[in-house]
């Protein structure tokens, strides 16, 4: 009949929990790397959004300034051909006003002028 040591015991059940521990430990890293990450991408998102917007509202700029300039000088000029990506439309629904909506990439953006 052996004996063992009663520290050996012990020391085994310590390795199982220092074990835990690191699995916990790296765990909780990967998920707040994970999170931080999301953030990261969300912002960027933001900024890319933040870019489209400011093209689409200064294409609608664009088809107001080109309402304006069929309205007061040549009823029948073409419409400008947009170089950047984006466009605007500019429907004919009321009389003394001028509504425009710009587009760029999946953003759009409207302006309405009353004269």
């Amino acid at each position: 009949m052996t004996i063992r040591p009663f520290h050996k015991k012990i020391k085994n059940k310590e390795a199982g929990q220092v074990l835990l521990i690191t699995v916990l430990i790296m765990m909780s890293t990967f998920a707040l790397a994970i999170a931080i990450g999301g953030m990261v991408l969300y912002e960027l998102r933001s900024m890319v959004n933040t870019n489209e917007s400011v093209k689409a509202i200064y294409a609608a700029e664009s088809g107001i300034e080109w309402g304006l300039y069929k309205t007061n000088k040549d009823p029948y000029a073409l419409k400008p051909e947009m170089k950047n990506g984006t466009e605007f439309e500019c429907p004919d629904t009321c009389t003394n006003c001028i509504h425009c909506s710009g587009k760029a990439g999946r953003v759009n953006r409207a302006i309405e002028i009353s004269f």
